[in-house]
C-alpha cells in the first residue's frame, strides 16, 4: 500500500502523524502505522477481559446497592440519578 491509499483508507490527517515523524521516508512511515496497528492488536485481549470484569464489577456492586438484578430500573426513583 501506498501513502495515497492509506490516507485514503484512513484519512490524511490520521496518516499525517506517521509522515511527520518520518519525512520524506513513505515506506517507513507506512511501516510504522503497521506496527502501530499491531502493538493496539496485541492489546485488545487484555483490554477486552478488563472490559468484561469491570461491567461484571458494577453490575454486581449496583444489583448490591439496589437489593435488585434490574437496577437500572431504579434509576427513575432514585434521588440524584432521576432525569
Amino acid at each position: 500500500m501506498d501513502l495515497q491509499a492509506a490516507e485514503k483508507i484512513f484519512s490524511a490527517d490520521r496518516m499525517w502523524r506517521y509522515m511527520a515523524a518520518h519525512p520524506n521516508d513513505e515506506a517507513k512511515a507506512l511501516l510504522h502505522y503497521q506496527c502501530n496497528v499491531e502493538i493496539s492488536e496485541a492489546f485488545y485481549p487484555c483490554l477486552s477481559t478488563l472490559e468484561v470484569a469491570l461491567r461484571n464489577a458494577v453490575n454486581r456492586e449496583l444489583t448490591t446497592l439496589f437489593g435488585v438484578p434490574d437496577w437500572s430500573a431504579q434509576f427513575p426513583t432514585t434521588a440524584g440519578l432521576a432525569g
